[in-house]
């Protein structure tokens, strides 16, 4: 999605999809500043150092070892994760339901996936999380569907 497209999503957002993704916002931010917290323990505790950075990218992915390393800020990571996706969710739901109305059933999965219900003008719709990965995909990530 290009950045033109999110932002003006991010303009057009209804109260109660700007509620929810202030929520994601602090849920994210609090499970990643976890996970690193403990990652520094672990590292402190390991025997080896040397190749803990390597194990945290094998178990954890890359980015959370850029986190672990201080090369990037959880905050900026969190502010774009949250925007791509509430984004991306709000055109979809938009294109499927309408202008959303009530979105007060929709929650936040351990994994950072997005489900529930979301009323819209025209239908109410279930959003599903899937993980999305395979053989000729680079990496896994989360897929949103709606029906």
């Amino acid at each position: 999605m290009k950045q033109a497209e999110i932002k003006t999503a991010l303009e057009n957002l209804p109260t109660v999809l700007v509620e929810f993704k202030e929520r994601m916002n602090k849920e994210y931010t609090q499970f990643l500043k976890e996970l690193n917290n403990r990652l520094h323990q672990e590292y402190e505790n390991s025997n080896d150092k040397r190749n803990f950075t390597k194990t945290v990218a094998m178990d954890h992915g890359s980015t959370i070892a850029q986190i672990f390393l201080g090369n990037l800020r959880i905050e900026d990571l969190v502010k774009k994760a949250v925007e791509d996706k509430i984004a991306k969710l709000y055109y979809t739901i938009c294109d499927k339901a309408g202008k959303i109305l009530d979105c007060s059933n929709l929650y936040i999965g351990v994994n950072g996936d997005i489900n529930g219900t979301i009323k819209g003008e025209i239908k109410e719709v279930k959003v599903t999380s899937i993980i999305a990965g395979g053989w000729n995909i680079q990496c896994k990530h989360f897929r949103v569907l709606v029906k």
